[in-house]
């Protein structure tokens, strides 16, 4: 049986800090405590600058919870990233939860 706190989450994102840090609260307020993100490659600057500030939030200690990054260099598009994300996800870890970086995790 799998305790929740054990259950590993793979959080797919790319350029939505706000989106991506609603999500990974929500995680956290569940308890998850082992989780991996991966990045689809930025496509300009802007993209490059979010997804550093993704990079940053996601290496705060305080957060409490153990964070795995992929962060693709190359721009794979929303076809071909999440193959990579969830094929690195799953050499990793027998079993897990995939989100989008926009999903809102409930208790129910």
């Amino acid at each position: 049986m799998v305790v929740i706190n054990d259950l590993p989450i793979l959080i797919l994102g790319y350029n939505r800090f706000e989106k991506f840090t609603k999500c990974i609260k929500t995680v956290q307020n569940q308890g998850i405590k082992k989780v991996y993100v991966s990045i689809d490659g930025p496509k300009n600057d802007n993209d490059q600058m979010v997804q550093k500030r993704i990079i940053d939030f996601c290496s705060n200690d305080k957060l409490g919870i153990e964070i795995k990054i992929k962060n693709l260099k190359k721009n794979y598009g929303c076809r071909n990233a999440p193959i990579q994300g969830i094929s690195w996800f799953f050499q990793e870890n027998k079993f897990g939860v995939i989100l989008e970086d926009d999903v809102i995790v409930s208790n129910k």
